[in-house]
């Protein structure tokens, strides 16, 4: 490991939604270009400090795309079983019991 850079530090910098912006131009692209972001100079602990919070962020991304891609394939499959029959709705008209 290369004592003066940390890698999640510089790929942390290029994914911020300000470095998009300015790498998308007026083009239409939605491409990251790390030539064109903006990425702080400062020393190896405090780029270690950075690292370790870009790290922090990816997992809590990983973690709660977890829950939200089963509710999608719940959904998904109850839409299924409603539209071929497998499953039937529950009567929730006014006044009944629910």
């Amino acid at each position: 490991m290369d004592e003066r850079l940390d890698g999640d530090f510089l790929r942390g910098f290029p994914a911020a939604p300000a470095n998009a912006l300015r790498a998308a131009g007026t083009g239409g692209t939605h491409r990251t270009d790390a030539r064109a972001a903006r990425v702080p100079q400062m020393g190896p602990a405090d780029q270690r400090r950075y690292g370790a919070a870009f790290r922090a962020l990816e997992e809590f991304e990983r973690r709660a795309e977890e829950p939200a891609a089963l509710a999608r394939k719940t959904t998904e499959l109850t839409r299924e079983g409603l539209t071929s029959g497998a499953l039937v709705p529950e009567d929730h008209a006014p006044g009944s019991e629910g």
